[in-house]
């Protein structure tokens, strides 16, 4: 049986640093000596893959965007084409966003640095597309300006739970409505 190749060093810092911060709902809580203690690693395996605390905080919110991705693409590929799969995809974003404050906490600290503005503007863009694409197999007209406006009240209902800590569930069903009625 082949063995699957080894983690990085930095693959495994980050990967002890979004579980810790899962357990304790905060990155930017999170020291060196943390990390590498979970990580199995010491300081200097850490300064050898990063400048510093905030290189490193920054990767991990590319890792915590890329979890969110993959939840949703995991949430919806089995779906059918069609008004369901776009509901279970904003709902999904939502969700896997409320499931890491951690990284809207990292977001608010590092989202405006750059080059992150733009890395996260292309990742909204992507969003965009893919609600665009679903839209346009609807039949849907104005497709692409509907899916903007989708991911923006999308990004603002998750920015709400954030703060708000849950669900919220009015804001949720406006969302729904837009995407039903537009």
């Amino acid at each position: 049986m082949t063995q699957p190749p080894p983690v990085s060093t930095a693959a495994a810092l980050l990967n002890a640093a979004a579980a810790l911060a899962a357990r304790t709902g905060s990155a930017l809580a999170l020291t060196v000596e943390q990390v590498c203690a979970e990580a199995g690693a010491d300081a200097q395996a850490f300064s050898s893959q990063f400048k510093d605390i905030d290189e490193f905080r920054q990767a991990l919110m590319w890792v915590g965007h890329d979890a969110v991705r993959g939840e949703l693409i995991q949430a919806v590929t089995q779906q059918k084409p069609g008004l369901p799969r776009l509901q279970l995809a904003l709902v999904s974003w939502c969700d896997a966003n409320l499931a890491r404050p951690w990284l809207r906490e990292l977001a608010a600290v590092y989202g405006n640095t750059p080059p992150n503005p733009e890395k996260v503007r292309s990742r909204i863009n992507g969003f965009a597309l893919m609600l665009q694409l679903e839209l346009e197999a609807l039949g849907r007209s104005r497709a692409g300006t509907v899916a903007k406006l989708l991911v923006g009240i999308t990004v603002e209902v998750a920015v709400a739970e954030y703060e708000a800590r849950k669900p919220q569930p009015e804001m949720r069903q406006i969302l729904l409505n837009f995407l039903e009625h537009t």
